[in-house]
């Protein structure tokens, strides 16, 4: 039977018969891994520390491994986030790379 679902920022999804799972520890693993980012990595302004923030990579990973031990989920959320701050920092190399017909290796 199809119900009403809650998406992980509070609004609602609609009907469906599919109930997402999220590692039970998503609030604590989500603190600690953006504070630690936003800790040591260079963000250039405040704003760009929010827009991070409000991204949610931790939260994201914790829907990806809903059932991820407890003791390794905090691993997964940090590779995952710095895929994703690195490859923001790479598109860059990736444009002058094109425009100046060089190759990246």
């Amino acid at each position: 039977m199809p119900s009403k679902v809650i998406d992980t920022r509070g609004g609602p999804v609609g009907l469906t018969i599919f109930y997402p799972l999220c590692h039970p520890l998503v609030d604590a693993v989500s603190d600690e891994v953006n504070g630690y980012f936003l800790e040591h990595w260079g963000f250039e302004n405040e704003r760009s520390r929010r827009k991070f923030v409000a991204a949610g990579f931790p939260r994201v990973t914790c829907l990806y491994f809903p059932r991820a031990l407890d003791d390794r989920i905090h691993y997964a959320c940090r590779l995952l986030t710095i895929l994703f701050l690195i490859d923001g920092g790479l598109h860059p190399l990736y444009y002058l790379s094109s425009k100046h017909k060089l190759t990246v290796v």
